[in-house]
C-alpha cells in the first residue's frame, strides 16, 4: 500500500510545506528518521506512515481498552474514585465505538468494585444509597451495557 500524493496546486506549496515541518516537528524521532530516509515528504505520506503505525482502533488500541476496562484498582479517595470512574466510563465509551464486545458480568464486577471502595469512604450511608441504586436497576441480575 502506498499514500497517494493529491496533486498540489502551486498556491498552497508553502502551507504544504509548513504542514510537512510540523508534523515532523511532532513525531518520534525514530518515525521521523525513517520517513526521511524513505524520503515520503508529503503531508499526504507523513499521516500514512503515521496512521500505520499506530493504527488507531487496531489490535493494540483494542488490547489496552479492554485490559483497562477490566482491571480496574479501587482508588483512596474520593477525588480519584470519580476521575477513575470517568476514565472507565471513557473507555467503555471507546470499546462501543469500536465494537468490541465487553460481558456485562465483566463489567458488573467492575462496578462491584467501584461500589465497595466508594462504600468504604462514605460508609454506611453510601453503601445503602449503591445497593439501593443497584437494586433498583437491577443490575446484579440483569445487567445491561446501558
Amino acid at each position: 500500500m502506498k499514500p497517494e500524493a493529491p496533486r498540489l496546486v502551486e498556491q498552497f506549496a508553502r502551507l504544504e510545506q509548513r504542514g510537512i515541518s510540523m508534523l515532523l516537528g511532532c513525531m518520534p524521532e525514530t518515525l521521523r528518521q525513517e520517513a526521511i530516509a524513505s524520503r515520503q515528504l508529503s503531508a499526504a505520506g507523513i499521516l500514512f506512515r503515521l496512521f500505520t503505525t499506530y493504527q488507531p482502533g487496531g489490535t493494540g488500541e483494542r488490547t489496552g481498552l479492554i485490559r483497562g476496562i477490566i482491571d480496574v484498582k479501587v482508588p483512596t479517595s474520593w477525588v480519584e474514585t470519580l476521575g477513575a470512574i470517568r476514565l472507565w466510563r471513557r473507555s467503555v465509551g471507546r470499546s462501543e465505538e469500536l465494537r468490541v464486545t465487553v460481558d456485562p458480568l465483566v463489567l458488573t464486577g467492575v462496578l462491584a468494585k467501584f461500589a465497595e471502595g466508594t462504600a468504604k469512604l462514605g460508609r454506611n450511608q453510601v453503601a445503602f444509597k449503591l445497593a439501593t441504586m443497584r437494586q433498583q436497576l437491577d443490575v446484579d441480575r440483569a445487567p445491561q451495557l446501558d
